[in-house]
C-alpha cells in the first residue's frame, strides 16, 4: 500500500486486494484533513483488514454499553461499493 500526498493537501492510500481469489484489483481512498489535529489513518502491517482510525479530540472517555461520537478531523472518500 502506497500513501500519496496531492498539491491541494489531499492524501490518498492506493492499496491491492483481491476481488476473486485470483485478480488483483486496487482501491483508492482520498482522505482530506479538517483539523490541524488530525492524524492520516495507517495500517497496522501490510495484512491488515484495515485501516487504523486516531481521534483528534483530546480526552475521550467511551462509557460500558454507551455509543459516542468521536471526531477524526477527517474526510473520506469512499470508492463505490466499499
Amino acid at each position: 500500500m502506497e500513501l500519496y500526498l496531492d498539491k491541494m493537501g489531499i492524501y490518498s492510500y492506493n492499496r491491492k486486494y483481491r476481488k476473486d481469489g485470483m485478480h488483483m484489483e486496487k482501491q483508492i481512498v482520498r482522505i482530506k484533513r479538517l483539523d490541524k489535529n488530525a492524524v492520516i489513518p495507517t495500517y497496522g502491517s501490510p495484512f491488515s483488514a484495515g485501516a487504523d482510525l486516531y481521534s483528534a479530540m483530546d480526552d475521550v472517555t467511551i462509557a460500558p454499553h454507551t455509543t459516542t461520537l468521536i471526531k477524526t478531523g477527517l474526510a473520506l472518500e469512499l470508492p463505490v461499493g466499499f
